[in-house]
């Protein structure tokens, strides 16, 4: 017989009430009741979610003005026009900024973690979908094209 993780047991104790003396055989209340830590894939499923809505990709010049020639950096924006990534694929100021308030807060609350956790895990989908492996992602406050 195949032993229970304490994922499935988690899950089985929040969704039934008949089970969870049963659960409570093996497992710790604490254990059960304890946030659990995200995971790759559940935090990848809501970066991705998120990066779905940029709808929009505005290039920049290395100076930071719009530009109509395809550029190694670019915006990504949502429907209403608000930037929710800004990012430099090569040079200087290679970088991979993400919106607080339309990215970054919203993984923060949804899985109560730290900027280094989010940092740790939003590199995955930076290798996968961007191709940046030599880059921390940051967090900005305002669209980074309006700080130069």
């Amino acid at each position: 017989m195949a032993e229970l993780t304490l994922e499935e047991a988690r899950k089985i104790y929040s969704e039934s009430d008949s089970l969870k003396s049963l659960i409570l055989t093996k497992f710790t209340k604490s254990e059960l009741e304890e946030n659990p830590v995200v995971t790759q894939s559940e935090f990848d499923k809501k970066l991705l979610e998120l990066i779905g809505k940029c709808t929009k990709t505005v290039f920049f010049t290395e100076e930071g003005f719009p530009s109509t020639l395809p550029t190694n950096r670019i915006e990504l924006r949502n429907i209403d026009g608000e930037w929710m990534l800004d990012i430099q694929f090569t040079g200087e100021n290679k970088h991979f900024w993400a919106s607080y308030n339309r990215i970054w807060l919203i993984l923060a609350y949804e899985f109560s973690l730290q900027d280094d956790e989010i940092q740790r895990l939003m590199k995955n989908q930076m290798k996968i979908k961007f191709e940046l492996t030599d880059v921390t992602p940051l967090w900005k406050g305002v669209a980074a094209s309006s700080i130069y």
